[in-house]
């Protein structure tokens, strides 16, 4: 592939990443599957790719949440800030122990790999299903105990297929917290989790070219824009369906591979 369609592949990621991080369907997924057609990647360059188009979502929950942030400068003793720590140490320990598992799939997108996406997209659905059936719930406060949890499985989330957001979302509502405040919290938490993973990909040798620039810098600009509308439309759609449409049509995809 030459250098401009190279990019303009890395434009359609963070196109992708830039509208499918609001969803309660896995991003990670949705990359994993094209760059593995686009670039022949393997599953764990496929995570990192993922990882660092986050930087570019990073930057739009920024914004969006500016004086949510700002207002934890001011109060560092808050609540938030005490969740934001705690979930954030969680969710580092969960993500290197499936960041390590994943690194000893090798290969590019296989069977087993695409196997893995549609059970993964399967239990998002089970868990966004659970959450259309306890979204009315009430509470707001988050313990501690609670608060590694959720972080312990956002780092799980790092496997292809999981939704980041979507079983953050479901174990914040587990806990019977108020799905505005759950939303909130879910996003928030993801952008030290975004840090410090790709600090970690630096580490690790993690090559950065202009085109991923380009394509975090598309998934920003794609991810301000949509971050409000998606957000919403979260509140009024059963995604769990769409995760297993995605699930089966992955399905399909295997057996064609095998038997065709």
């Amino acid at each position: 592939m030459n250098s401009k369609r190279m990019v303009l592949a890395e434009i359609v990621l963070g196109i992708v990443q830039g509208v499918f991080e609001w969803l309660p369907i896995s991003s990670e997924g949705m990359l994993a599957l094209i760059s593995s057609v686009v670039f022949k990647d393997t599953l764990l360059q496929s995570v990192q790719l993922a990882l660092f188009l986050h930087i570019g979502t990073l930057f739009s929950i920024g914004v969006f949440y500016w004086n949510d942030f700002m207002g934890l400068l001011k109060k560092p003793n808050s609540p938030l800030f005490r969740f934001l720590l705690v979930s954030s140490i969680f969710s580092g320990v969960a993500g290197l122990l499936t960041y390590a598992t994943l690194s000893l799939i090798s290969g590019g997108i296989g069977v087993y790999a695409m196997l893995l996406i549609s059970v993964a997209l399967v239990f998002t659905a089970y868990l966004q299903r659970a959450w259309h059936l306890k979204k009315h719930s009430t509470v707001t406060r988050v313990s501690a105990r609670q608060a590694a949890i959720v972080g312990a499985a956002q780092g799980f989330a790092l496997v292809p297929g999981i939704s980041r957001s979507g079983i953050t979302l479901s174990t914040l509502l587990m806990f019977n917290i108020e799905a505005d405040e759950a939303l909130r919290l879910s996003f928030m938490m993801s952008v030290p989790a975004v840090l410090m993973a790709n600090i970690f990909l630096q580490f690790q040798g993690f090559s950065i070219t202009p085109g991923l620039v380009i394509g975090a810098f598309v998934a920003f600009l794609v991810g301000l824009f949509t971050i409000k509308a998606l957000t919403g439309l979260v509140k009024k759609i059963s995604f769990w369906k769409v995760c297993l449409a995605l699930a089966a049509l992955n399905v399909v995809a295997v057996l064609v591979t095998v038997f065709v």
